[in-house]
């Protein structure tokens, strides 16, 4: 008999270094701007670098078994919403980074992909298979990105699919001329 218990332990090994901040730098920036009065644009500039710095690291102080309950807490949230099927080989698939694969989530009372609140007492809730992406894979997404994504080729079922190697950015005509408007000007 095979058993539908996932090791925890295991898939906390795969998750991106970078997780924790990305999520957690997010909930500071929503509470400040949420708190935040009108400010002149320069000077609303200069305070927020100045912030971001001082979060960063606070967020860095954090210790790593905070960070591992944080992580363990995430994982069985999403876990409840994976199909029984999946859950027994979603280490594995992990693991070995495959993208043949899909891990299938089940659909909330409309039939689309559930969210999830990713951080304790948010209002923020974000899709799956953002969160999945970000966890394993390191990409910096916005709960509003869904629009951003696409899903690959081997994703037999984009709606409802979590697998964070079927998540693919898409680069919009904008991000493409900053990209190559930046790689010019580091040129010169």
């Amino acid at each position: 008999m095979v058993s539908n218990r996932v090791d925890l332990d295991e898939l906390q090994r795969y998750i991106h270094p970078r997780a924790y901040l990305w999520f957690h730098l997010q909930q500071k920036r929503r509470h400040h701007n949420s708190s935040n009065r009108r400010t002149s644009m320069i000077k609303s500039s200069h305070v927020k670098n100045r912030l971001e710095d001082s979060w960063l690291d606070d967020i860095r102080c954090v210790r790593n078994h905070d960070k591992m309950m944080w992580c363990k807490r995430l994982l069985l949230k999403i876990l409840k919403d994976v199909k029984m099927e999946n859950k027994r080989n979603i280490t594995q698939w992990i693991r070995d980074k495959n993208s043949q694969k899909c891990i299938i989530s089940n659909p909330d009372y409309r039939g689309k992909m559930r969210r999830i609140d990713c951080l304790r007492q948010t209002d923020k809730v974000w899709r799956l298979d953002i969160v999945m992406a970000i966890l394993f894979t390191g990409v910096p997404l916005e709960s509003t990105d869904s629009d951003r994504i696409c899903k690959s080729v081997h994703c037999q079922n984009p709606d409802l699919c979590i697998s964070p190697f079927h998540v693919q950015v898409v680069a919009r005509e904008l991000d493409m001329y900053l990209y190559h408007h930046l790689q010019q000007d580091s040129g010169q």
